[in-house]
C-alpha cells in the first residue's frame, strides 16, 4: 500500500499519515523527520546553513528513496515548489492526496510553533502570499483533495479509504497505457 500526502504546512499531513498507516496496517514516514535524521540537524539548522535551495535537494533525493518502499509519505508543505520533484511525484503512480484548508485555518495551526523556518521568516502576510502560490501546485499534483476544516482525523480516514480504490484504478489505466506506448515499436 502506497500513498503520499501534500499540502500546506499545518494541513495535518502527519496525523493523517499515522492514522493512514495504521488503518491499513502498513508504514509511514514523515519526508521532514527523515531528512532531520539523515541530516542529523533541525529543519531550520538546514535552512540556516545550507539554504533552501539545499533542502529541497535533499528533500528530492529523500522522496526518490521512500517512494521505492510500501507505506504512507507525509511530504513537507514545500514539496510542490521543485520541479524536479513534482514530476517524480506524478510519474510514481503513487496515489497522492491534497489536504487543504483556507489560509486562516493554517496560520492558527502553525503561528505558535517556532521550528518552522519559513513561518518565522515570512510572517503572516508572507506566509499567506506563499500559501496562495503553491495552491495551485497542490491542485494540480492532487488525485484527490480533502478539506480538514470541520473533519476530524477519522473522518479523513474515512474520506481517503472511500476514494482510494477509485484512484488506484486510474493510476492502474494510466500505468497500462504508458507500458503499452512505451512498448510500440518506433
Amino acid at each position: 500500500m502506497q500513498l503520499i500526502l501534500i499540502g500546506f504546512m499545518g494541513s495535518g499531513k502527519t496525523t493523517i499519515a499515522r492514522k493512514v498507516a495504521h488503518y491499513f496496517k502498513s508504514q509511514w514516514v514523515d519526508l521532514d523527520r527523515y531528512i532531520i535524521e539523515e541530516q542529523q540537524m533541525s529543519i531550520n539548522d538546514i535552512f540556516a546553513l545550507k539554504g533552501q535551495s539545499a533542502f529541497r535537494e535533499m528533500e528530492f533525493n529523500a522522496l526518490q528513496q521512500l517512494i521505492k518502499q510500501d507505506g504512507v509519505i507525509a511530504t513537507g508543505g514545500g514539496i510542490v515548489d521543485n520541479a524536479q520533484t513534482r514530476y517524480l511525484l506524478q510519474q510514481s503512480g503513487i496515489p497522492v492526496f491534497y489536504l487543504n484548508g483556507t489560509y486562516e485555518a493554517h496560520w492558527r495551526r502553525v503561528s505558535r510553533n517556532d521550528r518552522r523556518p519559513l513561518v518565522n521568516a515570512l510572517g503572516h502576510d508572507g506566509l499567506r502570499e506563499l500559501y496562495y502560490e503553491r495552491r495551485p501546485k497542490y491542485f494540480h499534483m492532487a488525485d484527490y483533495t480533502i478539506y480538514f476544516q470541520h473533519k476530524t482525523p477519522n473522518m479523513m480516514l474515512a474520506e481517503i479509504e472511500k476514494q482510494l480504490p477509485r484512484i488506484v484504478q486510474k493510476h492502474a489505466k494510466r500505468l497500462a497505457k504508458r507500458s503499452q506506448k512505451n512498448s510500440r515499436p518506433a
